[in-house]
């Protein structure tokens, strides 16, 4: 009888020691390493991007959704390479491309690594000279030109979000970003609104030349609200174009030589 005890309680001891091994090696997960994917080069829709390769990488998977919805699946067993081409991309639309590296071929085994890259290829955007009246002048004839007028207008950009394919300024399509951003690269990430800005200057290569270029920002606050740069205090409510949907539209108002005070706003930015 205490034979059987003894060959009971053994039982129950190995059956805790198998259990309790078993529940150790489910806990042991490693963390997949937060990937920073760069973009190498983009032109006519194709896409270059870049990453540092996570030790012990045998193969990767890259995914990205359309601007229809659908998902597109990129496997590779190149698990030495750190770039790739991506073609076909579109204007306007904000693609959420997502790297993930395996330690076998064949995407298995574990994910080592992963990276998030949210990519806009182009804004459609348009600035054209707006229709003005002439003025007639005291003592005959009449001027027009005096109020140089510009008209701008772009595309609000899309996203797609697990509701479907959103504005990218909508609450939900901000949440989505910066949630799948903070998932992979930690949760210290403020995105909360979706804002742009014009350059301006009658040379293109000094487009790009940093804060010191003459420049309007369309800022969100509940609706967006546009000011040059430097002129807080002159703002101008920029609203979608009534005639052209998902366009954003306003028009900007200058001097017609540098000594001209500048004329009334008259529903334009000054």
């Amino acid at each position: 009888m205490k034979n059987t005890k003894k060959l009971l309680v053994a039982i129950i001891i190995l059956s805790l020691l198998l259990v309790n091994s078993v529940l150790f090696k489910m806990n042991i997960v490693h963390a997949a390493e937060a990937v920073n994917i760069y973009v190498e080069d983009y032109s006519d829709g194709v896409l270059t991007i870049r990453w540092t390769r996570p030790d012990g990488t045998n193969s990767f998977k890259i995914t990205y959704h359309t601007p229809s919805g659908t998902e597109e699946t990129i496997e590779s067993n190149e698990g030495n390479v750190n770039t790739y081409k991506i073609e076909g991309l579109q204007n306007d639309f904000i693609y959420d491309i997502k790297v993930e590296f395996y330690e076998s071929s064949n995407q298995s085994g574990e994910i080592i690594g992963e990276g998030l890259l949210y990519f806009l290829p182009r804004i459609s955007f348009y600035a054209s000279r707006a229709n003005q009246e002439k003025e007639e002048i005291p003592g005959g004839g009449y001027q027009i030109g005096h109020k140089p007028r510009l008209n701008f207008e772009w595309a609000m950009p899309k996203v797609w979000t697990s509701g479907g394919v959103k504005k990218a300024n909508e609450s939900d399509a901000i949440n989505s970003i910066k949630n799948n951003l903070s998932l992979i690269y930690g949760s210290d990430l403020n995105i909360s609104s979706l804002n742009f800005k014009i350059n301006i200057s009658t040379d293109s290569s000094n487009l790009n030349s940093g804060p010191s270029q003459a420049s309007v920002n369309i800022n969100y606050n509940g609706g967006y609200r546009a000011h040059v740069a430097g002129s807080e205090d002159d703002t101008l409510n920029v609203d979608e174009d009534p005639g052209k949907p998902g366009f954003l539209s306003f028009d900007i108002i200058g001097r017609s030589d540098l000594t001209a005070p500048l004329p009334e706003a008259e529903d334009a930015l000054p």
